[in-house]
């Protein structure tokens, strides 16, 4: 995979491959500590022969491996600056979620792209307005049913009223020398209640007074506090008991205005547009997506607009159809947030936050690099080092030393003419992805190249290949160690949760290329922060 933010001249796990690239912008400061290969770029040979070229061996796919799967052979790919997926498909709330928009309720449906997102908002019933995450009546109840007072020289009944809260019915006027008392006409008024006590009137507070006969009954009713947000939190206030106001208090899963839970989206949050690449979206105090289109040449990546990875930038097959539905930007890279990972038995590594391309390096992206370094291009001396680092020395080899940065010597590396890569990345007629001529393998993961070709398309790119430790911690889910990818599941025969075995375009009989996925096909199988074929398809 291609990380951008940093770069590194060491390889990622197992024997050397194209492997993804990292981008070299939108980082957080940290660092990388540790050992066995989180020096990254110090010990080049230890994934090289003898003669300096990368193993180029194809995973045959006949195993996964477990959280440092995914060896040698294939190019992980990526661009971008930001969070989330950029224009993947990720279920945004659950089945039977409902969320206030306003005085609407939004539900939580399955979309044509197979992940469940809020539906468009629907009005409440008729005299219903959206609070909670739920319908409810506009109106408040003003009184308790059943609940009789004096009002106006005559009684008042608690009914049900067309808006479809209980509130006071007036009556006629006590006549006859009668007296209203106790929510009754009396021929002598009786005091109903002790003047000064409270009692609750549906939610509000109903305070016992004189009446204009000299007699004490239930008079006016006051509201309790309004309600209010703190953050999250909404706080309501309403009349229980013995007639005093309480509070009640609860943490909205989205956004809290006016005192009430509403929303879709956590405020501050950023995601990229469903089914569009090139509009951002960033959550409003209120809880609601808003949009912003990006600017020309740009497009939108972890919920930002930014400029277009230079393989990607002319947009095409293997370009800009990958993922499963075939609609996804082959330059996506997602940001996986810094911590600490168990490298092996007596070693861990510590990174700060950086983004890893979500897909291997497609051979479509592959061709645009073979394209400029025929064309001249070269890396410059010392590029694709963790500059964010150190003091901009990048990652320590644990000893008082850095990574180099790229070598100009290694340029010797990098064929000169069209036909010497066709031949370099021809390494075995039966499973090489590469052709000379665009032609249907676009989307699958390159294979065949070496770990300098492979470092020299990040850099050319934007980005750097990961070292070790960012691939592992990417890999096994950082902290929580991951047996594979996806988690500890075992996969079975077949490919529901990685590329392997040559279940794919096949029953378990490797025949060839076909049994080579386009990157992103199992989507299932992702890691933890959304990169695809972190386990099987090809080797990394």
């Amino acid at each position: 995979m291609k990380l951008r933010g940093t770069a590194t001249l060491a390889i990622a796990l197992g024997a050397v491959a194209t492997a993804g690239c990292v981008p070299t912008f939108g980082f957080e400061e940290g660092d990388i500590t540790g050992a066995a290969g989180a020096d990254a770029g110090q010990d080049v040979d230890a994934s090289l022969d003898g003669a300096g070229e990368a193993d180029a061996s194809i995973d045959a796919p006949d195993d996964v491996s477990e959280s440092s799967a995914d060896a040698a052979g294939d190019v992980d790919a990526g661009d971008a600056d930001a969070s989330p997926d950029a224009d993947a498909c990720v279920s945004t709330c659950n089945a039977g979620q409902a969320s206030c928009m306003g005085a609407d309720i939004a539900r939580c449906a399955l979309q044509a792209g197979g992940c469940y997102a809020f539906a468009a908002a629907e009005a409440c019933p008729t005299n219903q307005t959206c609070s909670g995450n739920q319908c409810i009546l506009a109106c408040s109840d003003s009184c308790s049913v059943g609940q009789k007072r004096c009002s106006g020289g005559g009684p008042q009944s608690c009914d049900l009223q067309t808006s479809g809260c209980y509130g006071w019915t007036p009556g006629a006027a006590c006549t006859g020398g009668q007296t209203c008392s106790g929510g009754a006409c009396v021929g002598a008024c009786s005091n109903v209640c002790t003047l000064g006590a409270t009692r609750c009137s549906g939610a509000l507070v109903q305070a016992c007074e004189s009446q204009p006969n000299g007699c004490t009954d239930w008079g006016a009713t006051s509201a309790c506090s309004a309600a209010t947000c703190v953050g999250a939190t909404a706080t309501t206030y309403a009349c229980a008991g013995a007639g005093a106001c309480a509070s009640q208090t609860t943490a909205c899963p989205y956004a809290c205005v006016s005192g009430a839970c509403t929303g879709v989206c956590v405020p501050g949050a950023k995601q990229c547009k469903a089914g569009a690449t090139t509009v951002a979206q960033t959550c409003s105090a209120a809880g609601q997506w808003g949009d912003q289109a990006c600017p020309s040449n740009s497009a939108c990546t972890g919920g930002s607009c930014l400029a277009t990875p230079l393989s990607c930038a002319a947009g095409g097959d293997g370009l800009s159809n990958c993922g499963p539905g075939g609609n996804q930007s082959c330059c996506t890279s997602l940001t996986v947030p810094g911590g600490t990972v168990q490298l092996d038995s007596t070693h861990t590594a510590t990174v700060s936050d950086y983004k890893l391309d979500k897909y291997e390096i497609t051979v479509g992206r592959f061709r645009k690099f073979v394209d400029a370094v025929v064309a001249g291009w070269t890396p410059a001396a010392g590029a694709g080092k963790h500059t964010h680092l150190n003091g901009g020395s990048g990652l320590s080899n644990g000893s008082g030393g850095y990574e180099p940065g790229w070598d100009v010597a290694w340029s010797a590396s990098l064929a000169t003419t069209k036909g010497a890569w066709d031949a370099n990345l021809a390494c075995d007629s039966t499973y090489q992805t590469w052709t000379g001529a665009p032609g249907t393998n676009e989307k699958r993961p390159t294979n065949c190249a070496t770990w300098f070709e492979t470092a020299a398309f990040c850099l050319w790119d934007g980005g750097f290949l990961p070292s070790e430790a960012e691939w592992q911690y990417a890999a096994a889910g950082g902290s929580e160690n991951r047996a594979y990818p996806w988690g500890s599941t075992v996969p079975g025969a077949n490919t529901s949760l990685a590329v392997y075995g040559c279940y794919w375009g096949g029953t378990g009989t490797c025949t060839g290329v076909a049994n080579i996925a386009p990157v992103g096909s199992v989507a299932a199988g992702n890691g933890k922060w959304g990169q695809s074929d972190l386990a099987g398809n090809v080797w990394e």
